[in-house]
C-alpha cells in the first residue's frame, strides 16, 4: 500500500492521488454510517427525517441522543448506531481487551 521507508518518496501528484482516495474512503464510510443511523431513526424511531439525522449525527459524534425514544424498536437504534460508531472509529488494537 505504500512505498518502502528505502523507497524514493511519492511525487506530489501521486500523493495527491493516495491523500484524496483516503478522503473519499473515510467520507464514505462516515456518510454511510450516518444514513445508516439516520435510516433507523426515521424507521424504528418515527422521528422526521431532520430529527432522524441530528439524533444519527449526535450519536456518531458521541454527543448522545436528542430525542427520547417513545417505540420499543426505536429504543434499539442507539445502541445500534454507537456500535457502528466504535467499528468506524477505534482502530484494532484498541478494541481488544486490555488486561
Amino acid at each position: 500500500m505504500f512505498e518502502h521507508r528505502l523507497a524514493p518518496l511519492l511525487g506530489p501528484r501521486a500523493f495527491l492521488r493516495r491523500q484524496l482516495r483516503f478522503a473519499a474512503v473515510s467520507a464514505s464510510i462516515v456518510l454511510g454510517a450516518l444514513a445508516a443511523g439516520a435510516l433507523g431513526y426515521h424507521a424504528f424511531g418515527r422521528l422526521p427525517w431532520l430529527d432522524a439525522l441530528l439524533n444519527a449525527a449526535m450519536i456518531l459524534t458521541g454527543m448522545g441522543p436528542v430525542d427520547r425514544m417513545q417505540t420499543n424498536a426505536g429504543k434499539c437504534s442507539p445502541p445500534v448506531t454507537r456500535s457502528r460508531a466504535g467499528w468506524c472509529s477505534s482502530p484494532p488494537w484498541r478494541c481488544s481487551s486490555h488486561h
